[in-house]
């Protein structure tokens, strides 16, 4: 399911414009993005939590070339599922 399946999705079940859901949605989003890039944790109870990660720098080899190359740190995105999601998939 992509965005805009998702969006549709919605306002079908809630019977709202798609317009009003994808405000909704971009807005959600959006929170959870800034807050998570300045080192928040988001927690959404019964589904699960968010939260960014530093990764560390570090050196790789190319396996084609054999060249070795430095990667710098960067933040990368970790979703934890809720027991009840978990139970909830596996169910």
């Amino acid at each position: 399911m992509n965005k805009t399946e998702l969006i549709n999705c919605v306002a079908d079940i809630k019977k709202v414009p798609n317009k009003e859901v994808r405000e909704i949605i971009d807005a959600f989003l959006g929170a959870i993005l800034r807050n998570m890039k300045i080192g928040e944790k988001i927690s959404l109870s019964g589904f699960g939590l968010f939260r960014s990660r530093v990764m560390k720098p570090r050196t790789i080899r190319n396996p084609t070339s054999g060249v070795y190359e430095n990667v710098p740190s960067k933040r990368k995105m970790v979703f934890k599922p809720s027991l009840a999601t978990k139970s909830f998939l596996n169910s």
